[in-house]
């Protein structure tokens, strides 16, 4: 939409957002999305002046092919010549208007050189010509704003993901309260049927949650007390009652549509230096058009009238606006595709540049294995019993968030061992945790752990080996004045996690690297299993760093592979870092540059398929843009381009770049 509703053609749609160059403040090229405040009313809005953008631009075709046709064919002349200024008039007051801002604000945009073009036309009697521009721009524009706005819905769709009330219980009485004045510790009534609108946990009902939105998983997942609940999530055949937990801006859904809102912001490095060619385009190409119109028939005695054309030819098609779109329109339409499919880029740029990637470091544990761990065995030692060594161990743990605690947790209660609320409790990143039990402060962890407090009894050395020797994952549990026991936990290898990580290889990955806390024999087993190049084990979360830092050094561009949970540092510190089953973990949507919201790791080769066919678009519209341009612009400057060529040489093209980017939709 040109005019008062719309700053410019190059545009995205929505107030005030414009091509890059010809921005009035500089903003980039981006495709804006709602915040989803008044949207029915501005919806509503733009719907209207749709309509009757449609009527005028339709009117404006009918009297200018009324007029055109009828030339010659009437003896009054003055009747077609009306009709086609009519026909320009209706159809083109909002590009007139627009062109007459940007002269006053000395900016060379679309509206501008379209209205100077337009104004040269008539002016040398090219009035039937004058008449086709501005049609077949209005026309142009139109397309050009329905198909971004494709784009653009293909990300709102989230919104209507995050509901504007809730049903708060207050007094035993439902009370409709606005999602934005939902505080901590609320109880929300979530019906059959409705999407969830917080974040929250279970405390009372049964049902099942469709999660697609979030974590792009078709499946329900059932749901009862005490369980998670997550905003967005859709819910199914019970009611639920959910205490909510955060706060409704770090409510799930609403991170994610932030998190997006952001992304479209993030330039990748291929879009700054179309922006800067872009730049210098527009100035030399119009200072091009008035040297040919004015020298020629100065030094060479060349006809005013024939360079005035050529020069209003070249006019036309000197704004970059295909060439500066050409980056956003594919950027946005990807991160719409890999959102709809639970993948959340937090940037176009770490979403173009995937491809070059020649290494990925993955975590083990919740990344390449099950993120349901189990407990083989316990083996309880100085006098404890199993069911007390389970009991201490479930304590500790029942504040920890790892994978290894959730697994003794569940054990705990598969065996009806009845567990405590742990004091003072107290964690160390990759090597366990402790808090007090039974007055007493109980340490459960790795045995690196103990041998740094200086508990570790040697005795229990051979009984190390003997469940390392078997793959299993070493848990100790003891207190400062003695050993508890040992908890065997195993994990198995994700059963697609082979295959993804030859379809990663396949598509060019040189050097896949297993990154594990565990002890080497478990490290090398799952390793090995799967095709890892190298296994690097027994690791802190700063030793992960080092490791990533090494890799970098070796292969170049590194990503990092993890939970997003423990390993945050290393996610941090790779070029790219990738969180799996980050749904929900606030650590995941803290650190990671891209975020598996599903617990898919089969996700990674599609994205790097993403990644590349996205940066194979962007490549592609830019060689059209400019290849197409400056085709035209040699054709203008001999004669051989018309003023309508000259518009099918910036809106086509426009237009080209538009539909080929948004090919990023596809699967």
């Amino acid at each position: 939409m040109t005019g008062p509703e719309k700053a410019s053609s190059c545009s995205a749609p929505g107030k005030g957002a414009s091509c890059t160059y010809c921005a009035s403040d500089s903003a980039a090229a981006s495709i804006p999305i709602s915040d989803g405040e008044g949207k029915s009313g501005a919806e509503a809005l733009k719907d209207r002046i749709k309509r009757r953008r449609l009527f005028e631009v339709g009117g404006g075709l009918m009297l200018v092919l009324a007029g055109g046709l009828s030339r010659g064919m009437i003896p009054a002349e003055v009747i077609p010549s009306i009709m086609l200024v009519m026909g320009m008039i209706i159809a083109g007051y909002p590009i007139v208007q627009a062109g007459i801002k940007a002269a006053l604000k000395l900016r060379l945009d679309i509206n501008f050189l379209m209205t100077a073009a337009v104004v040269g036309g008539l002016a040398i009697g090219e009035w039937s010509e004058a008449a086709a521009v501005v049609i077949l721009f209005a026309i142009a524009e139109m397309l050009e704003d329905f198909s971004l706005d494709r784009s653009r819905r293909a990300i709102e769709k989230l919104m209507e993901l995050a509901p504007s009330v809730a049903l708060v219980i207050r007094d035993n009485t439902e009370v409709e309260v606005p999602v934005a004045d939902l505080q901590i510790g609320d109880t929300v009534l979530i019906k059959p049927g409705v999407s969830v609108p917080v974040d929250g946990t279970i405390v009372s009902g049964r049902s099942s949650l469709n999660l697609a939105a979030i974590t792009g998983e078709s499946m329900p997942v059932s749901c009862r007390t005490g369980d998670r609940a997550l905003s967005g999530g859709i819910n199914g055949e019970g009611s639920l009652i959910v205490k909510v937990s955060k706060k409704p801006d770090e409510f799930t859904i609403n991170r994610i549509i932030s998190l997006v809102q952001k992304a479209q912001e993030e330039k990748p490095r291929i879009h700054t230096i179309v922006e800067r060619f872009a730049a210098y385009y527009t100035p030399i190409v119009v200072v091009l058009a008035a040297a040919t119109a004015v020298i020629p028939p100065i030094l060479f005695d060349g006809a005013w009238n024939t360079w005035i054309y050529r020069a209003l030819a070249m006019l036309l098609i000197s704004c970059p606006c295909a060439l500066v779109i050409s980056t956003p329109v594919t950027i946005v339409s990807a991160l719409a595709n890999a959102a709809r499919r639970g993948v959340l880029v937090k940037g176009g740029a770490f979403l173009e540049s995937l491809w070059r990637t020649a290494v990925f470091a993955m975590d083990k544990t919740g990344t390449l294995t099950g993120s349901e761990l189990s407990v083989r065995k316990l083996y309880p030692v100085n006098g404890a019993t199993s069911d007390g060594l389970l009991r201490r161990a479930a304590t500790v743990e029942s504040h920890s968030e790892h994978h290894i605690g959730r697994a003794i947790l569940d054990h705990a209660r598969s065996r009806k061992v009845e567990f405590g609320t742990p004091n003072n409790f107290a964690s160390y990143p990759g090597r366990g945790a402790s808090a007090e039990v039974d007055d007493q402060e109980v340490f459960v962890g790795k045995h690196d752990l103990f041998e740094e407090l200086g508990i570790c009894d040697e005795s229990i050395h051979p009984l190390l080996k003997e469940v390392e020797a078997s793959a299993g994952t070493t848990v100790m549990v003891g207190s400062r004045k003695k050993l508890d026991g040992v908890i065997s936990v195993a994990d198995n290898p994700r059963p697609e996690a082979a295959e993804t990580l030859q379809r990663l290889k396949d598509a060019g990955v040189e050097h896949i690297a297993l990154l594990t806390g565990d002890n080497r024999r478990v490290g090398m087993a799952v390793g090995r299993s799967i095709g890892c190049d190298a296994v690097h084990a027994g690791l802190l979360p700063e030793n992960k760093v080092e490791i990533v830092k090494d890799l970098r050094s070796k292969y170049g561009m590194v990503v990092m592979v993890g939970d997003g949970v423990n390993d945050a540092p290393a996610l941090g510190a790779a070029d790219i870092g990738i969180a799996v089953g980050g749904a929900g973990s606030d650590a995941a949507l803290e650190t990671a540059d891209i975020i598996l919201m599903g617990d898919r790791i089969d996700r990674l080769p599609w994205l790097l398929r993403l990644s590349r066919r996205t940066h194979r678009l962007i490549i592609m519209n830019i060689v059209a843009a400019i290849g197409i341009k400056t085709g035209f612009l040699a054709l203008a400057v001999t004669g051989l381009a018309t003023l309508w060529m000259a518009v099918f040489a910036d809106m086509g093209v426009t237009l080209l770049v538009v539909f080929n980017g948004m090919r990023a939709l596809r699967k």
